[in-house]
């Protein structure tokens, strides 16, 4: 008889799984510390998700009329991607929030494949280490975010696109799986088209015509699937407001390069924050409350200005020269650079345009990936820092990792809206009261509230925003929640709730208050005879 005995785990087996273990105990830990619906586009997200599952496209509906609204700035491949989820757990926005952490997750298994070929076992357990624990990257794995989906999408385009390469076939499962990545990529982000292009140019520069010319109709055919779908309810895959931020810049071109050197300028700091994770909001706040400010902003920028650099040389490695898919990923990395940096969110007659650290994440991976490749490219060239620079992986990990840790210990103990709180932007945790709206009304019940959409994520109820109270019979109202919405003024009410509050107050035979938190902070009243407004609805 045969005795089978197993192959034995190796140590590289044995480190991965122990970085995805602590991955995945952070993001459980990390999991609540961000209310949905904080920040307005993961209510979007929600919603849309819930519209798509229901069977009324890409729209937002949460008042009692047929009248549905197509958003303006978000695309709808994210809320495509997950409407299945929110069609078996209508009711459950945690059950979307995983969808977040199973694509985070995900994303590093892909990144494992795409690295494979090119890295030395070492040099692949540093770079998914540092991304699987990336602070920022955890956090956006636990909101209803397209981050985590953008990446891995992405990425997989990556790997898909270097194995069609390496093969000799122009048209196999590769070839139509990258295609249909790529297009979703641009259906879940509008800055997904520096993908495609990237791949163009990268086709090009290898003379490879004959597959420019069956990839350019069947990314056509894909590209043109998503747009009907957006478009069969009146959306858009690329959202008007982004085509007029991009493309809408009228100034003269040495305007329009200034506006890039600053906001690049100001992304900088960012880049450091988002690689070195001891940097950031919490750092600078800190900085600036000991007089520090400027000594903070200093080496923050020097630290990512270098990082930057570092990080654009390291397509000189020479083992990654022959590297398809390295190139197409260094490539596409420069155009979405150069994509941000002409992003004219914020009018131009400020220096710098929308600077977010969260729209670098898609980089990440890519970061930390040159930045080791120059490290190793500076070995070969400067023998003086060899030695330190054949380190590289173990370099990063020495300086990244305790920051990433000690960020996120930090997130643990102080949650981000604590963190929000202290910076003076504040937090509304728009679920309030949303449990006895729930259980205390029917599903044809209206609610009249400020913030409808992200209150309405929470309890699945119609609702209106507030109105002239005389008309309230026409607008078939059954309860009012009455409760703070501007997050830069969390604990008072903005005045059009002070307006509905004295409204209620003024006409207690109208207005009956059966709920409110112990500082009445937010209060909900139900509108008398507000039953015979639903039947007559």
């Amino acid at each position: 008889m045969v005795r089978l005995v197993p192959s034995p785990v190796s140590n590289s087996q044995k480190y991965l799984a122990a970085i995805g273990l602590l991955s995945l105990l952070l993001v459980v830990a990390r999991f609540d510390e961000f209310v949905v619906g904080s920040m307005a586009d993961d209510a979007v997200y929600a919603e849309l998700a819930r519209s798509i599952g229901e069977g009324r496209g890409p729209v937002l509906h949460v008042g009692p009329d047929e009248h549905s609204v197509t958003p303006i700035t978000q695309p709808s491949g994210y809320p495509l991607l997950i409407s299945p989820v929110a069609y078996l757990f209508p009711n459950s926005l945690t059950a979307l929030k995983l969808c977040s952490a199973l694509f985070f997750f995900l994303l590093l298994f892909v990144l494992h494949l795409l690295l494979k070929p090119a890295t030395e076992p070492y040099e692949r357990l540093a770079l998914l280490a540092l991304v699987a624990l990336n602070p920022w990257a955890i956090a956006y794995a636990n909101r209803i975010f397209s981050e985590a989906a953008y990446t891995l999408v992405s990425l997989t385009a990556v790997l898909l696109y270097d194995r069609w390469l390496r093969g000799q076939k122009l048209l196999d499962f590769n070839f139509a799986a990258m295609a249909l990545c790529l297009s979703l990529g641009g259906a879940i982000r509008s800055i997904g088209f520096a993908l495609p292009l990237a791949v163009v140019l990268h086709l090009a520069y290898r003379r490879q015509w004959r597959r420019i010319g069956v990839w350019i109709p069947c990314q056509a055919a894909f590209a043109a699937l998503f747009a009907s779908f957006a478009q069969s309810s009146g959306g858009a895959v690329v959202p008007e407001s982004y085509l007029s931020q991009i493309v809408g810049f009228e100034h003269a071109l040495s305007d329009r390069l200034a506006f890039m050197a600053w906001t690049l300028f100001y992304y900088l700091q960012e880049i450091a924050a988002l690689t070195l994770p001891l940097f950031g909001e919490t750092a600078r706040v800190m900085a600036q409350q000991q007089g520090l400010g400027s000594l903070y902003a200093f080496v923050a920028w020097t630290l990512g200005a270098g990082l930057l650099l570092l990080s654009l040389s390291g397509i000189l490695h020479r083992r990654w020269r022959g590297e398809h898919g390295l190139q197409l990923l260094y490539i596409y990395q420069l155009i979405f650079l150069g994509v941000l940096c002409n992003w004219t969110f914020i009018p131009v007659d400020r220096p710098g345009g929308w600077v977010e650290l969260r729209l670098l994440l898609p980089l990440l991976p890519s970061f930390y990936l040159f930045a080791l490749g120059g490290l190793q490219a500076l070995a070969a060239r400067f023998s003086a820092i060899g030695l330190i620079a054949a380190r590289g992986p173990l370099l990063l990990l020495t300086l990244v990792l305790p920051m990433s840790l000690i960020h996120n210990a930090y997130r643990i103990k102080v949650p981000f809206r604590e963190a929000l709180r202290a910076s003076g932007r504040g937090f509304i945790d728009f679920s309030a009261g949303s449990q006895y709206i729930k259980e205390h009304t029917g599903p044809r019940d209206i609610i009249m509230a400020s913030s409808p959409l992200e209150r309405h994520i929470h309890h699945n109820r119609a609702i209106v925003g507030y109105g002239d109270f005389g008309t309230l019979d026409e607008q078939r109202a059954n309860y009012v929640f009455i409760g703070p919405s501007d997050p830069n003024a969390p604990n008072i009410l903005d005045p059009a709730s002070e307006h509905a509050l004295a409204a209620a107050r003024a006409h207690p035979d109208r207005f009956e208050l059966v709920r409110a938190d112990a500082a009445q902070n937010w209060m909900i009243f139900r509108v008398i005879g507000g039953d015979k407004n639903r039947r007559n609805h």
